[in-house]
């Protein structure tokens, strides 16, 4: 039955040219516009190369600090005696690494001498290789040895290799000169996409070449400059490892009473939540997150997208029923039941929906490939993704881009801008007595 009812759809598509059209293309930006939505979060919360952990890595950023003279609370990030005696002992973790806060762009100086080229930069350890699945061309990371020495040996990405050198092969053993300072090629990756704001970089390199790393400040020697991350498995290794920090934070405390009080000012946070608490909130206050109320709030925004080309598209099906009155009318003289023929015009109505959310999906890979920079500047949240620029655009991953998911979202909102655009004008239209309808004329 249904494929006659698909027969019969094509046939009034072929006949109605400029209904189907004009239906087809609203529907299409009407899912266009919605995927680009789904598309912001999802590219944001989803795991892909080299982050495919994504969902288990737990941010840690900062230490709440209470002094006893006036009460007040201060927020700190970690410094690197913090981070080797509470993160590096902590059990139950499938990994644990740490980013410098003075990742961000610099230059490095072109081979020929004619000028400087911005580069990506991030300062971090050996682990972070353990965390992110990085896929090596040539080389290996830096060594723990390296690291624990300060010595200047980088990982750099195939792209930067090309853009410096001209080939990605045969780079381990090279000098680079990052901001005036040599430092020496000890493997080459595959670039991860600028998507990733966690894993992505031009050069990845150890932090404890950096001047002051491990500076302590004699008021404040828990302050530094370090966020680490850890990788949970799993609700209850969270649970021993949120427990094990809370009798870390018991133990200092007792040991200084009447010096400092500290706390985490949260519990750790996977990266996929603190970016959608970053989404909703616009702040880092992550402790008031709540997963269903930021759900919530995009399904409502989806919705409004869907809800106006919805209620045009439903005119248009009205105006087409009046049209099929005498139709129906003779069906139902035939002992067709209302539900049936709702069924019908559904089907009928899902091809075409159909057809456009596959178009609008087109639109959108589209303009994916050639204004990809323009469109992610418009999700652009600051302090969490990377600014596409001419130097570092925007790169979607094929993982992301063609992700079963978002083939899904694509069918769901077919159906619910089809359900939303003809059940209401086709109930109306077959409430009509036969008689009415049979009399209608064309």
């Amino acid at each position: 039955m249904i494929r006659i009812y698909i027969k019969q759809a094509w046939v009034m598509m072929k006949q109605q040219k400029l209904f189907s059209t004009i239906y087809i293309l609203g529907t299409a930006l009407a899912v266009c516009f919605t995927l680009a939505v789904v598309y912001s979060v999802y590219i944001r919360v989803a795991g892909f190369y080299p982050d495919y952990d994504k969902a288990d890595t737990y941010c840690m950023p900062y230490i709440q600090v209470t002094m006893p003279d006036d009460k007040k609370s201060m927020v700190y990030r970690l410094s690197h005696q913090t981070v080797n005696d509470w993160c590096r002992s902590l059990k139950d973790v499938e990994g644990m690494t740490t980013l410098y806060s003075t990742s961000g762009s610099r230059f490095v100086k072109l081979p020929d001498g004619k000028g400087d080229y911005l580069i990506y930069t991030k300062f971090t350890d050996p682990d972070f290789f353990k965390v992110c699945s990085f896929d090596f061309i040539e080389g290996a990371p830096f060594t723990e040895a390296d690291f624990q020495s300060g010595i200047r040996n980088i990982v750099i990405t195939d792209m930067l290799a090309k853009r410096i050198f001209g080939t990605e092969h045969g780079l381990v053993g090279k000098e680079l000169n990052i901001s005036f300072v040599d430092y020496r090629i000890c493997g080459v990756v595959k670039s991860p996409s600028t998507a990733s704001s966690f894993a992505f970089a031009h050069v990845y390199l150890p932090y404890t070449t950096e001047p002051d790393y491990d500076a302590i400040n004699e008021s404040m020697p828990l302050q530094g400059n370090l966020t680490a991350y850890l990788v949970i498995k799993g609700q209850a290794q969270f649970d021993a490892v949120w427990n094990q920090l809370q009798a870390k934070a018991r133990e200092f405390n007792q040991a200084n009473q009447g010096i400092m009080q500290i706390a985490f000012q949260q519990a750790p946070m996977s990266n996929s939540h603190t970016t959608l608490h970053y989404m909703y909130y616009n702040d880092q206050q992550y402790s008031r997150f709540k997963k269903w109320e930021v759900v919530r709030y995009y399904i409502y925004l989806m919705f409004l997208l869907l809800i106006v080309p919805a209620i045009n598209l439903s005119g248009m099906i009205s105006s087409r029923m009046e049209d099929r009155l005498p139709e129906m009318g003779v069906m139902k003289s035939f002992g067709a039941s209302k539900s049936r023929l709702l069924g019908q015009v559904l089907w009928e109505n899902l091809l075409l929906t159909f057809i456009g959310g596959i178009l609008g999906l087109l639109f959108l890979w589209g303009g994916l490939v050639v204004a990809k920079n323009w469109i992610f500047s418009l999700f652009y949240l600051w302090g969490t993704d990377i600014r596409p620029t001419a130097e570092i655009p925007y790169e979607v991953p094929s993982e992301v881009m063609f992700s079963p998911i978002l083939l899904i979202a694509v069918l769901l909102i077919c159906i619910v801008v089809n359900v939303l655009s003809a059940l209401i004008p086709a109930w109306y239209a077959l409430r009509k007595p036969i008689v009415y309808s049979i009399n209608q004329k064309d």
